[in-house]
């Protein structure tokens, strides 16, 4: 009896991060200035997990986010963005 309660336990905590999982989403997305010039080493980062990442030489980044999770861009010289992640959208030029 113990065994079985401990297996239905395991069972459904297993069970309970599969939606947790299935929220993330991995976006991508390029940060430009008005000109179109690519905005390199600006840091992007999630509010509720904490997530980060910095664009590239092109501008661009790929980070996991959940849907409707704020996600900040950042970088020295520039006026933060934010933009909310959405369901079904994975690309993002900011």
């Amino acid at each position: 009896m113990n065994r079985t309660l401990r297996s239905l336990i395991i069972c459904l905590l297993a069970l309970a991060s599969v939606p947790a999982l299935a929220q993330q989403m991995q976006i991508k997305g390029k940060v430009c200035e008005s000109d179109g010039l690519p905005v390199i080493g600006a840091v992007v980062m999630t509010s509720e997990s904490k997530q980060f990442a910095t664009t590239d030489n092109d501008g661009a980044f790929e980070i996991k986010a959940k849907a409707g999770e704020s996600v900040e861009i950042s970088c020295l010289g520039y006026q933060t963005q934010t933009f909310q992640a959405v369901s079904g959208k994975l690309n993002y030029d900011i």
